[in-house]
């Protein structure tokens, strides 16, 4: 089963694939993160990243496709996170999949205000060891400030912060809402209201397809 997640930022995405990989397995395959792995991590692509984002450029498709591409396992169950970004991406992904005789069964798209996304996005904090984002209203940490898996000080993400929220906002409507557009024409579009509780979309996400009943993972 292969699952794409779209919404604003904050609106739950990151959330929902946590509990599909809890729950069913998922892979979660999330373009940010594979991004951030080689910053972090000192790789030469990584640091060619690294210099891109100072200057306020737009990562190249073609990076974050040899990525996406080296990363998928489809022998696993699929939830993409942040990925496709735009129609190329969405079009060489397709591509893809009609190599390997595979398809997307659908795409979630999660539907927040924009005051309610600020708001979350106030009270997110990441992992920069091992990549995981935490909302400290909604999904916190079990301590206040330690992730739970690896235990290192979680943070406040510079692309969170109260000035950048705007650009987030206008790289939704530029680049995502196309998007949607594309995959409704498929009809492959799921609406999820993600301004409700993580386990109230959770539960939306659930009777969205007969798979999640109907097949054992």
């Amino acid at each position: 089963m292969i699952i794409i997640t779209l919404g604003l930022p904050g609106a739950g995405k990151g959330a929902i694939s946590r509990k599909l990989k809890s729950f069913f397995k998922f892979q979660i395959l999330s373009s940010g993160e594979l991004l951030r792995d080689e910053v972090f991590n000192h790789t030469e692509l990584g640091e060619k990243i690294k210099e891109d984002v100072s200057k306020g450029c737009f990562i190249d498709d073609k990076i974050v496709m040899d990525l996406v591409e080296k990363h998928l396992d489809f022998d696993k169950d699929l939830v993409l996170h942040g990925f496709p970004r735009n129609r190329y991406q969405a079009e060489a992904f397709a591509e893809i999949l009609e190599m390997n005789g595979k398809r997307i069964d659908m795409v979630l798209s999660f539907e927040i205000e924009e005051q309610e996304m600020k708001k979350r996005l106030a009270g997110r904090r990441a992992c920069l060891n091992c990549g995981l984002v935490y909302q400290m209203d909604y999904f916190p940490p079990k301590d206040g400030k330690h992730c739970d898996e690896c235990g290192a000080e979680l943070l406040w993400r510079d692309d969170d912060h109260p000035e950048n929220l705007d650009i987030k906002i206008e790289e939704y409507k530029k680049y995502t809402l196309p998007l949607i557009d594309y995959y409704t024409q498929s009809g492959l579009i799921v609406p999820i209201d993600g301004n409700k509780s993580t386990m109230e979309v959770y539960s939306e996400v659930l009777a969205s397809n007969s798979k999640f009943t109907n097949r054992s993972f």
